[in-house]
């Protein structure tokens, strides 16, 4: 193969990417699991409180700082929600969802400021922000009252996690059980984690990253050596996951390096074998090949050094990381909004669509992005195959079927989608357009 090309296509709608494949000669791949969590928002499972979440969005942050402009976002989001002649549980659910991001921002805040963060680099450290808000839902400590239970959920996780393992991550009690045994520092956890993090079968991919996040948490230095060859897996999240797991656990980064994570450990094996009174074995440098012997051509170019490269390259270079200024000349910036944000009583007879006006001439992209929440979508109706379209160079409408008495929440950008930019490819900070119809079903 001389050499493979990988081509793109960012324009958005609904929260989806759109990827083009043309195998002229060349293999061109996007792998799966760069989509992972945009998977799991079409097969959720309700919680044990019946709620599940789709959290990736209107969350920009610079690396080592909140973006205030989000805040303030979340802030007035808050203060509209009040005017919308919505039901009581559409309102509650809309609050609990700002509820949650606001939590989710308080514990990234505290992230920021661990020693194990420091040592990351720069994309590991986007990479973090990015899978903390992702999976905030499983992965947060507080979403979980232990209390005196500790005894009875320990053995209840166990008996999960020896269970089979689901088909695909949907935010089950067997997610919540891989960070739930972390969280409450359970040994008797490691060696399932583990097997779920490094076990050499073909599966959905998911459950290993969030074992690879999980121990990670749990802090036992006897993963290091299992997890070392996960920095080359073919999947994007667990290769990402392992590299930060590695960095909480011994407090070394050498990124993808096998080699020099082998070496440091195997140097250093005697001295972390104490610090656990634990025998450590001896690392071997013998490769292990993730394509597991699948004959899938994806699969198999996906452990390629210079596949992987481009998949974290296009993965970073389209997200929001840098701290987005409303007052750069640079940004483009939304001049009207029709119907405008925040208003109330809009007309759902006359209203046919969505238009936003930016101050300059714009890429012919755009990221209409769609909210859930608690089970319910708050992106308007379509009609049938109506597409969002520029009608010139600054002004995109997006075709809608308003409802009655309806409250409507959009994305125009967001954390991961990111194609409304101008012409110089800046993109535009991301805005959570809200506005509800008035009157009753004639």
């Amino acid at each position: 193969m001389k050499r493979i090309k990988m081509i793109l296509d960012f324009s958005e709608h609904h929260n989806r990417f759109s990827v083009a494949r043309y195998p002229i000669g060349t293999v061109i791949v996007f792998v799966f699991s760069l989509l992972l969590t945009v998977a799991a928002a079409f097969c959720q499972e309700k919680n044990d409180d019946g709620l599940w979440y789709n959290l990736g969005i209107l969350q920009s942050f610079d690396p080592d700082e909140m973006v205030d402009e989000m805040a303030n976002n979340v802030k007035r989001t808050i203060a509209l929600l009040n005017l919308f002649p919505q039901s009581s549980d559409e309102k509650d659910s809309l609050k609990k969802l700002m509820e949650e991001l606001k939590r989710t921002d308080d514990r990234i805040a505290e992230i920021q400021k661990t020693d194990w963060f420091k040592l990351l680099n720069s994309n590991q450290k986007r990479y973090v922000l990015w899978d903390e808000r992702e999976l905030a839902r499983i992965f947060n400590s507080k979403n979980y009252e232990i209390g005196n239970n500790r005894d009875i959920l320990e053995k209840r996780w166990i008996k999960r996690l020896e269970g089979p393992e689901p088909r695909f991550a949907i935010f089950s009690e067997y997610d919540r059980a891989i960070f739930g045994l972390a969280l409450i520092k359970s040994d008797r956890a490691v060696e399932l984690l583990l097997k779920i993090s490094t076990e050499k079968v073909i599966k959905d991919n998911a459950h290993r990253h969030y074992a690879t996040k999980a121990l990670g948490i749990l802090g036992d230095l006897s993963a290091v050596p299992e997890m070392i060859p996960l920095v080359y897996h073919s999947n994007f999240n667990t290769r990402w996951e392992s590299q930060v797991s590695l960095v909480r656990l011994t407090g070394q980064n050498f990124g993808t390096d096998a080699e020099a994570w082998g070496k440091w450990y195997n140097e250093n094996r005697e001295k972390l074998a104490s610090k656990i009174n634990k025998e450590l074995p001896v690392f071997d440098f013998i490769p292990i090949d993730w394509t597991l012997g699948s004959k899938d051509i994806e699969t198999q170019i996906s452990i390629m050094p210079e596949v992987q490269k481009k998949i974290d390259d296009l993965f970073f270079e389209n997200l929001i990381f840098e701290k987005l200024d409303t007052s750069d000349p640079e940004t483009p910036k939304i001049i009207k909004m029709e119907p405008e944000n925040g208003a109330t009583g809009v007309d759902s007879v006359t209203i046919k669509e969505l238009r936003v006006t930016f101050d300059r001439d714009m890429q012919n992209g755009y990221s209409w992005v769609t909210h859930t929440y608690a089970g319910k979508n708050f992106f308007p109706k379509q009609p049938t195959a109506a597409k969002a379209k520029w009608i010139d160079k600054r002004t995109c409408v997006c075709p809608v079927e308003l409802e009655p008495n309806k409250s409507y929440m959009v994305g125009i950008n967001s954390l991961e989608h990111t194609t409304f930019r101008s012409e110089n490819g800046v993109p535009s900070v991301p805005v959570l357009y809200l506005f509800s119809t008035a009157g009753t079903s004639q």
